[in-house]
């Protein structure tokens, strides 16, 4: 679930909250706009009852620079952090 905010046509600022689902095959059928966050958990928590597992999550990656030697530039690698 995710916050957004947007403005009407008189220009108040408008909160809502946006059900985004995760699968490997096409969701956007089940993703929906709220104007309350009460009621997208509800949505969000009835659907995660009929799912299976969360997708894996990654954090975002490392990078290591190292010098090897004389005369040799650096070497710039990249780590990457497996989230949890």
């Amino acid at each position: 679930m995710r916050k957004g905010t947007y403005k009407d046509e008189q220009g108040k600022e408008i909160t809502g909250y946006y059900v985004r689902v995760y699968a490997s095959t096409p969701t956007l059928h089940l993703e929906k706009d709220f104007p309350e966050i009460e009621t997208a958990l509800t949505y969000g928590n009835a659907l995660a009852e009929n799912e299976g597992e969360y997708p894996e999550e990654w954090g975002s990656p490392s990078f290591i620079t190292m010098y090897p030697g004389l005369g040799t530039g650096p070497l710039t690698i990249e780590i990457p952090n497996k989230k949890g």
